[in-house]
Protein backbone atom coordinates (compact mmCIF):
# COMPACT_ATOMS: atom_id res chain seq x y z
CA UNK A 1 0.00 0.00 0.00
CA UNK A 2 2.56 2.40 0.96
CA UNK A 3 4.49 1.87 -2.47
CA UNK A 4 1.56 2.39 -4.62
CA UNK A 5 1.37 5.76 -2.55
CA UNK A 6 4.62 6.48 -3.42
CA UNK A 7 4.34 6.12 -6.77
CA UNK A 8 1.04 8.08 -7.24
CA UNK A 9 2.40 10.72 -5.94
CA UNK A 10 5.89 10.80 -8.01
CA UNK A 11 3.54 10.59 -10.86
CA UNK A 12 1.80 13.04 -9.50
CA UNK A 13 4.99 15.32 -8.86
CA UNK A 14 6.10 14.32 -12.22
CA UNK A 15 2.69 15.38 -14.00
CA UNK A 16 2.45 18.71 -11.84
CA UNK A 17 6.16 19.94 -13.26
CA UNK A 18 5.69 19.34 -16.96
CA UNK A 19 2.21 21.21 -16.11
CA UNK A 20 3.84 24.05 -14.88
CA UNK A 21 6.84 24.12 -17.88
CA UNK A 22 3.80 23.80 -20.25
CA UNK A 23 2.06 26.58 -18.64
CA UNK A 24 5.20 28.59 -18.56
CA UNK A 25 5.95 28.10 -21.97
CA UNK A 26 2.60 29.25 -23.20
CA UNK A 27 2.84 32.35 -21.21
CA UNK A 28 6.57 33.17 -22.48
CA UNK A 29 4.93 32.68 -25.97
CA UNK A 30 1.67 35.13 -25.44
CA UNK A 31 4.77 37.44 -24.33
CA UNK A 32 7.04 37.17 -27.53
CA UNK A 33 3.98 37.25 -30.07
CA UNK A 34 2.61 40.56 -27.94
CA UNK A 35 5.80 42.32 -28.34
CA UNK A 36 6.24 41.26 -31.77
CA UNK A 37 3.16 42.65 -32.67
CA UNK A 38 4.05 46.04 -30.85
CA UNK A 39 7.07 46.39 -32.37
CA UNK A 40 5.56 45.53 -36.23
CA UNK A 41 2.77 48.16 -34.98
CA UNK A 42 5.77 51.07 -34.25
CA UNK A 43 7.21 50.03 -37.49
CA UNK A 44 3.83 50.86 -39.50
CA UNK A 45 3.72 54.00 -37.60
CA UNK A 46 6.95 55.11 -38.37
CA UNK A 47 6.43 54.06 -42.05
CA UNK A 48 3.46 56.71 -42.51
CA UNK A 49 5.12 59.30 -40.30
CA UNK A 50 8.24 59.20 -42.30
CA UNK A 51 6.01 59.29 -46.03
CA UNK A 52 4.35 61.92 -44.76
CA UNK A 53 7.48 63.86 -43.78
CA UNK A 54 8.77 62.85 -47.23
CA UNK A 55 5.64 64.35 -49.05
CA UNK A 56 6.10 67.71 -46.84
CA UNK A 57 9.49 68.14 -47.74
CA UNK A 58 10.23 68.00 -43.89
CA UNK A 59 13.50 65.99 -42.36
CA UNK A 60 17.09 65.75 -41.75
CA UNK A 61 17.68 67.17 -45.23
CA UNK A 62 15.53 70.23 -45.06
CA UNK A 63 17.72 72.45 -44.00
CA UNK A 64 19.38 71.30 -46.75
CA UNK A 65 16.68 71.82 -49.46
CA UNK A 66 16.10 74.91 -47.58
CA UNK A 67 20.20 76.15 -48.65
CA UNK A 68 19.57 74.82 -52.15
CA UNK A 69 16.95 77.18 -52.90
CA UNK A 70 19.03 80.15 -51.31
CA UNK A 71 21.32 79.31 -53.83
CA UNK A 72 19.48 78.77 -56.51
CA UNK A 73 17.39 81.98 -56.43
CA UNK A 74 19.29 84.22 -54.69
CA UNK A 75 22.67 83.98 -55.58
CA UNK A 76 22.50 83.53 -58.82
CA UNK A 77 19.83 86.65 -59.23
CA UNK A 78 23.08 88.98 -57.63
Amino acid sequence: MLIDELIISVFYIIFESILFRFICFYFLFRAILLQLQVILFQEQIFKRLSLGAKERRFGADSCQKYENLIQKYLVHKV
